[in-house]
């Protein structure tokens, strides 16, 4: 009876930096929102690194993924460059890579994703956000450790590393989705971050808006079904619970 339901569990893999991390916070959440979307239908696995670069990255990916891990893995978003895109600083959090820097890795990081089994259309790159400056300023000069940081990022500088994604992705053929022009648009950017950096629930909202579509396409393309794994509750024999399952 059971036969017509499927038990299949593919991975959603979510990788980047803190705005990936926090993607299953209450602030931030696109991740936690995915995860709603496809129960009983894929896992969706956070692998997000607070203060992460591509040339951080690139280096632990080994050590995280390989062929057998990913085999599985029905799509993969990657976040990444709002750490990469910093001006130059003097303190000892100084992970600014130039824009040829970024997309070198990120090239790199792609390769490695292809070369251990994902194909093209299962790997999902997400632009870095924009800067609301004046919600940065005010979190840099009210946290000690980030005192004199508020000058190291700028919508201007960060679009060069925007466009140098867009440019990998076109490339190698990898789909681009641009959260920094959505929430560069005024009736967003006041209200997409808690800190002029990390989303905020409106923030987390637009970026869930932005790939849900896609992430669940190819969930149901990996299962080659839309229904649930298992039967529903309604749907059960409860007084024949052995046959049933049987």
């Amino acid at each position: 009876m059971t036969s017509k339901y499927p038990n299949i569990w593919p991975k959603v893999v979510l990788l980047g930096d803190s705005l990936t991390q926090h993607s299953f916070d209450e602030e931030g959440g696109f991740g936690s929102k995915l995860a709603s979307l496809l129960k009983r239908k894929a896992d969706v696995i956070n692998r997000g690194f607070s203060g992460y670069t591509t040339a951080t990255l690139k280096l632990i990916l080994p050590r995280i993924f390989n062929k057998e891990y990913l085999k599985d893995v029905a799509c993969l978003t990657l976040c990444i460059g709002a750490n990469d895109s910093w001006f130059p600083t003097t303190v000892d959090f100084n992970p600014a890579l130039t824009v040829e820097e970024y997309k070198s890795n990120l090239v790199e990081i792609i390769n490695f994703l292809l070369k251990n089994g994902l194909t093209e259309e299962k790997i999902l790159l997400i632009t870095p956000p924009t800067i609301e400056l004046e919600g940065w300023s005010k979190y840099c000069l009210e946290n000690a450790e980030m005192q004199g940081l508020s000058i190291t990022k700028t919508p201007e500088h960060t679009k060069k590393y925007v466009d140098a994604m867009v440019s990998a992705g076109n490339e190698m053929k990898i789909k681009v989705f641009d959260t920094f022009e959505l929430t560069s648009r005024p009736e967003n950017m006041r209200t997409a971050f808690i800190d002029g950096l990390h989303f905020s629930v409106h923030g987390a909202n637009l970026v869930y808006d932005l790939i849900k579509d896609d992430v669940e396409q190819l969930v149901r393309q990996y299962r080659s079904s839309d229904l649930e794994n298992f039967p529903t509750y309604n749907d059960i024999n409860f007084n024949e619970l052995e046959k049933f399952f049987g």
